[in-house]
């Protein structure tokens, strides 16, 4: 059996700044851990495994709007958030090695860091829709709800925000 992807190459490199000359293999494999790490967390088994059966022309409308407007803006932010790693260094047989191209330099670790922040957060911002959503119209969603998932739905945010210690007193 395939693997079916909530989001496409296509829409991620339409929808955000991604380049279109990155890798397939390096898009694929982000979009498909988002999935896996992110989406499923926040749908719980019963509604993420419900949503994938009806993949791709069967989804339901309720599924249909909250793949298109609740989902796919969430799942792009993380997908890009898991390919900047990827872009930067390769994995080798001999080491890891830092990419590197003619006429540009790569970034620092911490650049790196505060790209991952930023997606991150707008991945964040997405998720809490998304949660706010399907808690709003449980009643078109009963599989989220559900009891006695393999994976209950997690309804709370990992980003807790930027604290400044300088500014604490």
């Amino acid at each position: 059996m395939s693997y079916k992807y909530l989001i496409s190459e296509q829409y991620l490199k339409e929808e955000t700044t991604l380049h279109e000359n990155v890798d397939s293999k390096i898009v694929g494999v982000a979009i498909r851990e988002s999935q896996d790490i992110h989406t499923r967390d926040v749908l719980g088994s019963s509604l993420y495994d419900l949503i994938i059966s009806e993949l791709p022309s069967s989804l339901s409308a309720a599924n249909k709007e909250l793949v298109n407007n609740y989902i796919a803006p969430m799942q792009k932010y993380y997908s890009v958030k898991e390919i900047i790693i990827s872009l930067q260094y390769k994995l080798a047989n001999s080491a890891v090695l830092i990419r590197d191209v003619d006429n540009m330099r790569p970034v620092s670790v911490e650049d790196l860091e505060l790209l991952e922040q930023k997606y991150e957060d707008k991945a964040e911002y997405y998720r809490k829709r998304l949660v706010d959503f399907l808690c709003d119209n449980s009643k078109d969603y009963p599989k989220y709800s559900e009891s006695n998932q393999s994976i209950d739905p997690n309804t709370t945010s990992y980003n807790q925000g930027t604290i400044f210690l300088n500014e604490i007193s």
